[in-house]
């Protein structure tokens, strides 16, 4: 008798974080929930470490320098998507210092990058995302998103 285990998505978000301001992202073109805020995210690599796939989509696609020292694991979550339903492992990481400024290298997949006050979130912010930066605001470290 097999076992029905299912594939989980591992993906990665990045919180820069300034005075009282998270970056986001405006998707577009995506086909997932264009047209929403977003954090800058991927998904991780065979063979990578959640640390280094930050390190290198941050500077691939961002313009951002980080070491290792510059960002935290803040929240985990188990996570079944709105639209697909698909399942997915997803890391959350603090950084509140990096080198050189963002610039939108992915302008076809990326409307605009804007600062948005942490305490005035965009209505059109994805669920789950504001599900996780609330989760982190409340120092809890794990949490299941999408199950009822």
């Amino acid at each position: 008798m097999g076992i029905n285990r299912h594939k989980n998505i591992v993906s990665c978000f990045l919180i820069p974080v300034r005075d009282n301001s998270i970056l986001l992202l405006k998707r577009k073109n995506t086909g997932y929930f264009d047209g929403y805020y977003w954090l800058i995210s991927w998904h991780v690599e065979n063979n990578e470490t959640f640390t280094q796939g930050m390190i290198r989509e941050t500077e691939e696609e961002w313009g951002m320098i980080l070491s290792p020292d510059d960002i935290k694991v803040v929240h985990i979550m188990q996570r079944k998507a709105e639209i697909d339903q698909s399942q997915g492992v997803d890391a959350y990481f603090l950084c509140e210092k990096w080198k050189w400024d963002f610039v939108n290298a992915e302008p076809h997949k990326c409307e605009k990058l804007e600062w948005c006050n942490i305490d005035n979130l965009p209505s059109n912010l994805i669920p789950a995302i504001k599900f996780a930066i609330q989760n982190v605001r409340d120092n809890i470290f794990y949490s299941e998103y999408g199950w009822e």
